[in-house]
This record gives C-alpha cells, sequence and structure tokens, in this order.
C-alpha cells in the first residue's frame, strides 16, 4: 500500500519461451492517476480504519449517528457484504431525530478515462416517503456536485445486499 500521489516505477522484462527473445520495458507512474486500460483508482474494504485514510465524513443531521464502522445497532452484515462495513443507523439515533450526512471518498483523477465506474454493495432501508439517499458526484474536488443516483425505496435487504454498478 503507497501514499496516493507516490511515484512508482516500473520495469517490465518479458521473454518469449519459443523462440528466446525479449522485450525490456519501463515506466513511471504517479499513484492517484490513471493508466490506460483497466485500472482501479480506488478500493476500500473499510477496514483499516474509521475512517479509512483520506475519506471525509460529513455529520449534517440533528442526532450523533453518522458514518461508523463500528456498527452501533449491532447489525447483522448482509450476504455480499464483509464486516466492517460503513453505516448510518437512524433506527439506533431514535426517534426524532434526522440524518443528512455525507461519506466522501477522497478524490482521484479520472483524467484520459473513457468510462468510470462505480461499484458498491449496499442495503439501504428507506422507512417513509420522507427518506431518500443519494450519490452525488464532484469533477472539481468537491466544490459542485451533482446528483447522479437518488433511491427513495429499499435497495437490498437486511438479507442480501444489492451490488450497484454505476457508470459515473
Amino acid at each position: 500500500s503507497v501514499a496516493c500521489g507516490t511515484t512508482l516505477e516500473f520495469s517490465i522484462h518479458m521473454v518469449c519461451a519459443e523462440n528466446a527473445s525479449g522485450w525490456d520495458d519501463t515506466f513511471v507512474l504517479s499513484t492517484g492517476t490513471v493508466s490506460p486500460g483497466t485500472s482501479t483508482p480506488i478500493n476500500e474494504a473499510f477496514a483499516t480504519g474509521d475512517p479509512p485514510a483520506g475519506w471525509t465524513r460529513v455529520n449534517g443531521g440533528t442526532g450523533d449517528q453518522q458514518w461508523t464502522t463500528t456498527n452501533p445497532g449491532a447489525r447483522t452484515t448482509p450476504a455480499g457484504m464483509t464486516a466492517p462495513f460503513e453505516i448510518i443507523d437512524s433506527d439506533y439515533d431514535g426517534a426524532g431525530q434526522t440524518q443528512d450526512d455525507s461519506l466522501i471518498t477522497p478524490a482521484f483523477n479520472c483524467t484520459g478515462a473513457s468510462s468510470v465506474t462505480l461499484e458498491f454493495d449496499t442495503y439501504y432501508n428507506d422507512y417513509d416517503s420522507n427518506d431518500f439517499a443519494y450519490i452525488d458526484v464532484s469533477d472539481d474536488n468537491g466544490a459542485t456536485w451533482t446528483t447522479h443516483t437518488t433511491w427513495t425505496a429499499d435497495v437490498g435487504s437486511s438479507a442480501t445486499a444489492s451490488h450497484q454498478t454505476l457508470n459515473i
């Protein structure tokens, strides 16, 4: 594991077994940037910290509950997910409290990418018609946000998480 922005140098040496000819090349890549082809600029299992390094949690509601990996209500882990996981538990917060909280990834550079995909497993329990969850995307380091996806009904269940693949 290396910090975002670290410069790494790679050296490749390939030999063809059929005629013993070879090929050598080197390249330099700064972490946090997207290389041509398929790459994963961020992959978080939420197992290494609370909050994970570089992530931001914003508590905008009236209750004490906010994003955490401690699972304060001791909820069962839905199939398809692995504990620990990020959770905000409005039921545990109690009646009369509100959640308007954000879990924000570190910024990463997708310059040159022909497509960007966000994949994750989730269980969103919609309590009533006033509840919603949304996924926002920023292309200016968080100065402005655009809502990409809004949920106004359950997604997944307490028994089985829903695997989401969103083309950003």
